[in-house]
């Protein structure tokens, strides 16, 4: 029997890249299946020594109460590259129905979820930003073009978040029928999101975004 067991997340941080994780976890007897997805933001690419700097998954470890642990670092192990959402380009319109949405209530305290709404433009010729204060970690597209990343859990040494505004093109705008896509890798609220218009006056923010589903 195959099974799939847990879920969890966690990064390094600003002072302290590399990181272990500990994560409960409930075994079926026989057959168990371990599926881990790391993600990285940006190698290094200068300096010395950079045949001897590694990014990603170093080492797997189980522990069972009153045994050995069972040590998966030289397992063989199968991979691919990239998610399904991906995959099937599902922030293009085109792609939209080759996966079943359905709407969100109050709770999103969810890991690795896709989200979609649609939003009229704001007035005026002033910047626009998407706020992603509410989100962790992931990835944003507007009308099919991609805003980048945003990882506003990722704090400066102060505490704060590094970044929670990302700029949006107002060519990439329609002035009606604009369509979100978030891929929130952790468990950001996509309800709060808004969309706010920044003067060297004045900062004014718009409407939260209507009903994501």
């Amino acid at each position: 029997m195959i099974s799939t067991f847990g879920s969890d997340s966690g990064h390094g941080s600003h002072d302290t890249k590399g990181f272990s994780m500990d994560v409960p976890i409930s075994l079926n007897e026989g057959m168990n299946n371990v599926s881990i997805l790391s993600v990285l933001v940006g190698l290094q690419d200068s300096g010395a020594y950079l045949e001897s700097k590694y990014t990603g998954l170093n080492k797997v470890n189980i522990q069972c109460s009153g045994s050995n642990p069972y040590n998966f670092t030289n397992y063989t192990w199968g991979y691919q590259i990239g998610l399904k959402g991906e995959k099937l380009e599902i922030y293009k319109e085109e792609n939209l129905e080759k996966v079943e949405w359905s709407e969100i209530d109050d709770s999103t305290d969810t890991l690795l979820t896709w989200y979609k709404t649609t939003f009229d433009a704001t007035v005026g010729d002033d910047p626009v930003a998407l706020n992603m204060s509410s989100m962790q970690k992931g990835q944003v597209w507007v009308n099919e073009q991609s805003i980048g990343r945003y990882w506003v859990s990722f704090h400066t040494p102060q505490g704060n978040p590094l970044q929670i505004l990302y700029h949006v093109p107002r060519s990439f705008l329609k002035p009606s029928g604009n369509v979100l896509i978030v891929l929130e890798e952790l468990n950001g609220d996509p309800l709060q999101i808004s969309f706010n218009t920044i003067s060297v006056a004045n900062f004014n923010s718009y409407d939260h975004l209507p009903q994501l589903i």
